[in-house]
Order: C-alpha cells, then structure tokens, then sequence
C-alpha cells in the first residue's frame, strides 16, 4: 500500500514539529527525523508502532473520558482502509465525509488517505 500513499507533508516539516504538536507530553526525541517526502500516513504509522500503548485521542462515552491507544487509532484506521478498498476506492477517488469533529472523523480520514483517496470534507 505505500506506492499508493498520497504525499503531503511540506519538506521543511519535521516528526518533531508533528510531535509537539499532536502529543505535546511525549519526551522521546528519537522521532526528530526529517519527515520531507513522507506521507501523513506514513508519519501516523510511525507514530503507531512508536506509541501503540500510549494514549492518542480521548472522547466522551456516556459522560465518562475514554482514551483510545495509538495502538487502537492505527487498528481503526485499517479497517476502515481495508472497508475502503473493498468497496472499490482506489488511489485518486474522492471520498466525501460528513461528520463533526469527532474521533471517527479521524479515523475515516486517516483510512480514506490510506488508500490513496482524497478526502473531501462535507
């Protein structure tokens, strides 16, 4: 699937700068590679396998904050490709989404741009 990945990450962007700005607790500085002709999606799998057990995203269920792993985040993403990719989207499609901020929009896009699809937000 990485042929089919889409690339747009600015070359002057660094995991780094991703780091501080998506899990600003994290401490470990092993991930300041430079990020330039890598794929959001490349640089969200990375994050996966760096962080699988530590915390990415919270949400509300029933009043309660719930995490969700990155481990959890990078599953959901699959399967969502995975469901993608069965229905017939492929690298280049557009695929609309409609939703409110919310954890699944995040991983319905991350799973869209894993395809190589383009999401269209709604």
């Amino acid at each position: 699937m990485g042929s089919r990945l889409m690339r747009t990450v600015a070359e002057s962007a660094t995991i780094s700068d991703v780091t501080r700005a998506t899990d600003a607790d994290t401490t470990d500085r092993a991930h300041e590679t430079t990020a330039a002709g890598r794929s959001i999606v490349e640089l969200f799998q990375d994050r996966v396998r760096a962080l699988s057990t530590r915390t990415a995203l919270r949400r509300t269920v029933d009043g309660v904050w719930q995490p969700l792993t990155w481990g959890d985040y990078g599953d959901g993403v699959r399967e969502i490709a995975a469901g993608l990719i069965d229905l017939g989207v492929a690298a280049g499609d557009r695929v609309a989404l409609l939703a409110t901020n919310r954890v699944e929009w995040h991983l319905a896009d991350l799973g869209i741009l894993s395809t190589g699809a383009v999401t269209v937000p709604v």
